[in-house]
């Protein structure tokens, strides 16, 4: 037994010997694994296709890029404009040319693009530059454009419409009734509820897109928002999140929603029933785009760096394609080619054939007030049904 104590010690000192040992052989290995990086990098993002972009970069560049992801823009805007982050901000942040960009500017102190690189802002659709713009500067490097779009199921309604006739969820009330009657005599035949018309959750864009097109309209957005909810009740209420699925499902008729959905929403129907997808408004007519990209608070060459990899032509294949925007680079939006290796290159074509009437707008100090103003409004209209 005397003989037994002593051997179960130097087992154990043993044993504790070669944990310590392998530990530190880990710990030196995870260090020449840093140490393999040049530069490091901080970047923010909300959306995930972009990774695989971003981790590429990484690997080409030996710059480490540190990847925080947030789960939405209003997020990520919210933690940025802590007061503690001043001295703590990241190189680079995706931003939303229409969430919390304005809040950006007057809170943080973005470089412009002309401080990156002087070069940047040719290759790029002017109304995404304007996007990106403030006070006559431009702060944003455009990654893709977004347009307001609707997708029509006509296996449907092509039973109920006339092939030529214009839907469109801003008609007049004449117009709006006679949706009413086609949606009372589907619903007379069908165990779901069906509607007319569904809109996702980005309300504001669309009735911003709206203004833009109607420069010097009277219609409010109260009186829109009360005839398609409550007077025509032809918009399920508070049921924005589910709008893709209810389409999806055949229980939507027409869906307003963003180009970057196309892919998803192809994916979802695939041979189900027939689609037809046009911009939101008639061809010819202003349309109003929004988009993301990136903001810089750091001017260093790495930037730069990271810039000008993003620019190269199979980078931005990866990412438009893991993302669903419209290229936001001129030679890209008007190459066929290019359009047709994107997923969503069916619909897509026919969509980006009007990019000579796409339109941005320079922000304001007031945009993203504006917008969270018209969210709340919707919900009010909504809740307030009996």
């Amino acid at each position: 037994m005397k003989f037994k104590v002593p051997f179960l010690l130097s087992v154990c000192i043993v044993v504790l010997s070669i944990i310590y040992i392998f530990n530190l052989i880990n710990q030196d290995f995870v260090l020449n694994k840093e140490d393999e990086y040049e530069d490091t990098m901080n970047i923010w993002l909300t959306t995930p296709g972009l990774i695989s972009s971003v981790e590429r970069f990484q690997e080409e560049s030996g710059i480490k890029m540190n990847i925080t992801k947030f789960k939405s823009e209003e997020a990520l805007v919210e933690e940025l404009i802590l007061p503690n982050m001043e001295d703590n901000l990241p190189d680079l942040i995706e931003i939303h040319s229409s969430y919390g960009l304005d809040e950006i500017m007057e809170l943080s102190n973005p470089n412009s693009i002309q401080k990156i690189g002087e070069d940047f802002s040719v290759a790029f659709h002017e109304a995404t530059l304007e996007n990106f713009s403030y006070d006559n500067g431009l702060y944003g490097y455009p990654l893709g454009i977004e347009i307001p779009i609707i997708i029509i199921n006509r296996t449907i309604l092509d039973n109920h419409i006339e092939d030529n006739q214009r839907v469109s969820p801003f008609n007049s009330c004449d117009t709006l009734a006679v949706y009413k009657e086609i949606q009372d005599k589907i619903n007379n035949n069908k165990a779901k509820t069906f509607w007319f018309f569904h809109f996702d959750e980005d309300i504001p864009y669309y009735w911003d897109a709206f203004q833009q097109k109607e420069q010097g309209s009277k219609t409010s957005f109260e009186k829109l928002w009360t005839n398609l909810i409550k007077e025509y009740e032809l918009v399920p209420p508070l049921d924005n999140h589910m709008a893709v699925t209810k389409f999806s499902n055949m229980e939507v008729g027409a869906l307003i929603t963003t180009s970057s959905n196309l892919q998803m929403i192809q994916e979802l129907v695939r041979s189900t029933f027939e689609i037809e997808v046009l911009p939101l408004f008639d061809s010819g007519e202003p349309l109003f785009v929004s988009g993301s990209g990136f903001i810089s608070f750091s001017n260093e060459k790495k930037v730069e760096m990271f810039y000008s990899f993003l620019d190269q032509d199979d980078v931005q294949l990866e990412f438009l394609s893991n993302t669903g925007w419209i290229p936001a680079k001129n030679s890209l939006i008007e190459s066929k080619p290019f359009i047709l290796q994107l997923p969503m290159a069916k619909y897509l074509g026919n969509l980006v054939k009007y990019h000579d009437v796409f339109s941005g707008k320079e922000l304001s100090g007031e945009s993203w007030e504006t917008w969270k103003n018209i969210k709340e409004e919707a919900i009010g209209i909504e809740m307030s049904i009996e």
